[in-house]
């Protein structure tokens, strides 16, 4: 995916998904800044499926901005979502 905006942003994003086993799923996504080239973020994450509900891990790794403002830090978010009810996100 390629974002644009004028003297702002443009940036490269990238999403690859494999299903691991029948009810685990492993992602990683991947942003990248071409303007100010840096890696704004990748993240690395799994998902447990079940009939009526799953659950998730993920892993931010946040780069640090050119300009200093955004230091470089890990964020663990886990995320339960209860078909019909819905998502329950803690970060």
């Amino acid at each position: 995916e390629y974002r644009f905006e004028r003297h702002q942003v443009e940036e490269v994003n990238f999403l690859g998904s494999l299903k691991a086993l029948e009810k685990v799923d492993l992602w990683v996504s991947h942003r990248y800044n071409l303007l100010a080239d840096y890696r704004v973020e990748t993240v690395y994450g799994i998902k447990y499926c079940h009939q009526c509900w799953e659950v998730a891990l993920s892993l931010h790794d946040i780069g640090r901005s050119p300009d200093g403002t955004q230091r470089a830090e890990w964020k663990v978010m886990v995320e339960v979502t209860l078909t019909g009810i819905g998502t329950f996100k803690v970060r």
